[in-house]
């Protein structure tokens, strides 16, 4: 039961599934900051009506770090002697995991970082505008690590 739980897991099904999950959730969230950030580029608009905060900053260092140990799972199924193709899967695994550690972790620290800047419009248009860049970059690294699962066909 336990290895038919972890090999559904670390299967690529769940793994695409579950970044095009984590894409769409950036995409959605993300969505809703650009207004915000269009609206501060507007003159009279108060920075206190801004806000920067966003949760999926957790959400991208979870699941980073679920797929920087896809190889601890995977030896779980496969023991020490992984076929060569999970080896591969294992290697982009933890490469696009610390990618989504880093853009959650880097994330979290704008956030905290402009939050109590958010007095000077400037500042908070800032950190909107990092806010969309950091959800853009999730989108991408993830259509980039699904699309490692049709490069080795």
């Amino acid at each position: 039961m336990r290895k038919t739980a972890i090999s559904i897991l670390v299967h690529p099904a769940t793994l695409i599934l579950s970044t095009l999950l984590v894409m769409a959730m950036a995409a959605v969230v993300g969505g809703g900051i650009v207004p915000a950030f269009l609206e501060s580029l507007k003159p009279g608009i108060a920075a206190e009506d801004l806000e920067l905060t966003d949760d999926i900053a957790v959400i991208l260092v979870t699941f980073g770090v679920f797929l920087e140990e896809r190889e601890l799972l995977a030896k779980r199924i496969f023991g020490e002697e992984m076929p060569a193709q999970e080896h591969l899967m294992n290697e982009h695994a933890e490469f696009y995991g610390a990618v989504l550690l880093l853009v959650g972790l880097v994330m979290e620290i704008v956030d905290q970082a402009f939050e109590p800047l958010l007095l000077d419009n400037g500042l908070a248009t800032a950190g909107l505008g990092l806010m969309v860049l950091f959800h853009a970059t999730t989108i991408l690294v993830g259509l980039g690590y699904v699309l490692t699962f049709f490069r080795r066909a």
